[in-house]
């Protein structure tokens, strides 16, 4: 069950490494400091994995890095982590730190959620529309500055998985098919939700003069 999982955590991987992979970008900021971005390659794909960081795909090793580049015979373009926010919404400094170390990219998957386990539904904090309401935004902005600040380039996506409903965070517990009562009245409204959710976080980023972060819109083949 691991590997066929592995496996298609990789075929997604080197798919989305056709839009944000390859090169690093250095350009001079206004602040004289140089830009590290993810370009997307003239040609092919990379090399890239999800290299079991435990169940919550939080617990971050070099160890499991090296294991997995030695078990496949070649290095890795970058390494798939979860930032779940049981604790709060947080820069994930520690893992970004570890797996930059080894020469790797950080892809980081922000995932909005409380608690790890629950019934099919919305998150008790983490919902779509309280984080367009905005009062997360003083997490959300100091976790750009922290980005920021490290100026690594990162892969950073958010909710992951959404066309699923066993995450919170999936448009079927975030209004769902309504259209009466969010938005656009021509379009369903939990989907609206997300999609003004995943902008408003970008948003954000933008205002504090985030450019080493390629943004990823991610769902599942099987959803």
């Amino acid at each position: 069950m691991l590997r066929n999982h592995l496996c298609f955590i990789i075929f997604v991987l080197l798919f989305f490494v056709l839009l944000f992979s390859g090169y690093i970008d250095k350009t001079a900021s206004p602040d004289s400091s140089n830009i590290r971005k993810l370009l997307a390659p003239p040609e092919g794909v990379y090399h890239s994995a999800f290299p079991d960081f435990g169940a919550a795909e939080d617990n971050v090793t070099s160890e499991r890095i090296v294991e997995f580049e030695n078990l496949v015979g070649k290095p890795i373009v970058w390494a798939y982590s979860s930032n779940n926010w049981i604790e709060g919404i947080k820069f994930p400094e520690a893992s970004v730190r570890i797996i930059d170390e080894e020469g790797v990219i950080p892809f980081i998957r922000m995932m909005p959620r409380s608690i790890y386990e629950y019934e099919r539904g919305l998150d008790p904090v983490y919902t779509m529309q309280r984080i367009i309401d905005g009062p997360f935004d003083a997490e959300l902005t100091r976790w750009a500055e922290a980005a920021k600040r490290d100026n690594l380039p990162l892969i950073v996506e958010f909710g992951v998985e959404v066309n699923i409903d066993s995450f919170s965070w999936n448009g079927r517990w975030n209004g769902g098919g309504d259209t009466d009562r969010y938005g656009d009245p021509n379009l369903p409204d939990g989907p609206e939700r997300f999609r003004d959710a995943y902008r408003h976080i970008i948003d954000l980023f933008r205002a504090q003069g985030i450019k080493n972060i390629s943004w990823v819109f991610h769902v599942n083949a099987q959803g």
